[in-house]
């Protein structure tokens, strides 16, 4: 079936000397592997590595086929190129960590078209907004939300249980986050990219609550690993 969608590169990885593998999250169909042969010789295709950066936005068409492990393009245009990305460190490197997030997290070939808007707009916002000093943790909560263990809102207490997902009256196991941090998570949520950058928090408060969030997605998304790039990404905090 030949289909025309969006779509997101998670993912790619050389193959062979002159062949790509690239993951990317469609609009239509979910997670799907493509096969890019040749791609990394010079040829008059239309279809060019550099389209197939980390997190860019395209829009393209390819042929379907269900039980097939690999699809192949037959178009591909970046649906939106990045101004400020490429150029801001500090951005780029939040970029290179949200990769890693969403190749450990979404693993199924199932489509899932409000979770790709809310990967699209949460790209845009990234690039072309001025502040993003609380984008991150943001990001985490909301994607969280879309995944099935957004933190429940309706509890009351002030230690948040990173293992039951809930804010509890008291500190109850390992799993639970000292109350500072907590509040902190608590007055987070619910808010939008633009309303969290209101929230003026030290850096190592941030890199804290960084980390909290990460122990959440690894008790709640099966097979989770930590980024590599976050050791990188507290550095840039820092400097």
């Amino acid at each position: 079936m030949i289909t025309k969608t969006k779509a997101i590169v998670f993912k790619n990885f050389k193959y062979g000397e002159d062949s790509l593998i690239c993951k990317c999250f469609t609009e239509e169909h979910g997670l799907l592997s493509f096969f890019l042969k040749g791609i990394n010789k010079k040829s008059k295709s239309s279809i060019k590595k550099s389209q197939f950066e980390l997190l860019n936005n395209l829009s393209v068409i390819y042929n379907y086929k269900p039980n097939s492990n690999f699809k192949f393009f037959k178009e591909v245009k970046i649906n939106y190129m990045y101004v400020d990305i490429p150029f801001n460190i500090y951005k780029n490197a939040i970029l290179i960590f949200i990769s890693e997030i969403l190749i450990n997290c979404i693993k199924n070939e199932s489509p899932d078209k409000s979770l790709f808007f809310f990967l699209e707009k949460s790209l845009f916002v990234l690039d072309t907004s001025k502040k993003v000093n609380n984008f991150i943790i943001i990001f985490l909560l909301n994607l969280s939300k879309y995944l099935g263990f957004y933190p429940n809102v309706n509890s009351s207490g002030n230690y948040f249980n990173l293992y039951n997902g809930i804010f509890e009256n008291q500190k109850s196991d390992n799993y639970s986050v000292n109350e500072f941090n907590s509040i902190i998570i608590k007055k987070f949520l619910g808010m939008n990219f633009e309303q969290s950058e209101e929230m003026r928090i030290k850096n190592e408060t941030r890199s804290e609550i960084i980390s909290t969030l990460i122990k959440y997605f690894e008790a709640h998304s099966h097979g989770f690993k930590k980024p590599k790039s976050l050791d990188i990404l507290y550095e840039i905090f820092e400097s």
